[in-house]
């Protein structure tokens, strides 16, 4: 965990400890033009909104969420708030699983950010919308999905 922890505040994300043990065997890296190994900053490429919600309220709600995050993919989501001109707010309570996400509560509010897996395990549905290669941040609000992040 703490290679995991060292690593992504490096900017390298690694999903758990069985791909870093897999690492030791790799000599050779390909690398394509998917984006799916970044370099560098990651940055939003898109904000895809369900059920009408704005852009705003999507990033607002995400940006909440990830205030208190390291991960590298929150930087970018804190980056765009910061374009959209969305003041800061503290999350009251702040909890991450490692591999699914966060989830915090703001102003007695719940609000999750992350994988597919963290919904639905909230019991939430969650559209497919195919990611072509990059990462796809889901944010929900008091119960509802608001929408997707990709990220490159």
């Amino acid at each position: 965990m703490g290679a995991i922890g060292r690593a992504a505040r490096q900017g390298a994300i690694v999903k758990g400890g069985l791909y870093l043990e897999a690492l030791a065997a790799v000599d050779t890296v390909l690398l394509d033009k998917t984006g799916t190994l970044t370099f560098g900053t990651p940055q939003i490429r898109e904000v895809i909104s369900a059920n009408g919600f704005t852009e705003r309220q999507i990033i607002a709600a995400a940006s909440i969420a990830e205030r208190k995050s390291e991960h590298p993919l929150a930087k970018a989501i804190m980056a765009r708030a910061s374009e959209l001109a969305i003041p800061p707010a503290e999350p009251d309570d702040f909890s991450y699983t490692p591999g699914k996400g966060v989830r915090v509560t703001h102003r007695g509010e719940e609000i999750l950010v992350g994988s597919r897996a963290l919904l639905t395990q909230h019991a939430l549905t969650v559209p497919i919308n195919g990611a072509d290669g990059a990462s796809e941040i889901y944010v929900a609000r008091s119960g509802q999905f608001l929408g997707s992040i990709r990220n490159c």
